[in-house]
């Protein structure tokens, strides 16, 4: 069955759309996985971030190109180690 724009507009049954019934627990999958790719995204972000969080705590003096190359580099994973080892680095800037 073919459904176009306006069969929509006059109140077709979702069951009309994927030829079965959505149930309760459909909705409940739905959410667990919008839950789960939310969370991940969230976590990548965090780890993205981590190399210019530790430069900016140890008062790195690049620590915004350490924070610019942590997230860069983060889909090529090698950067983003030179990053973080990088956010490591001694500054000779004594501790306050």
């Amino acid at each position: 069955m073919q459904i176009t724009y306006k069969a929509w507009l006059l109140g077709f049954e979702m069951s009309d759309l994927v030829g079965f019934e959505i149930g309760f627990w459909d909705y409940v999958t739905f959410a667990s996985l919008a839950l789960v790719v939310i969370s991940a995204f969230v976590f990548e972000m965090w780890l993205a971030g981590l190399p210019g969080r530790i430069a900016i705590a140890r008062k790195h003096p690049e620590a915004e190109a350490v924070k610019i190359m942590g997230f860069a580099g983060f889909l090529a994973v090698v950067p983003w180690i030179q990053a973080f080892i990088w956010s490591f680095k001694p500054t000779g800037i004594p501790p306050v």
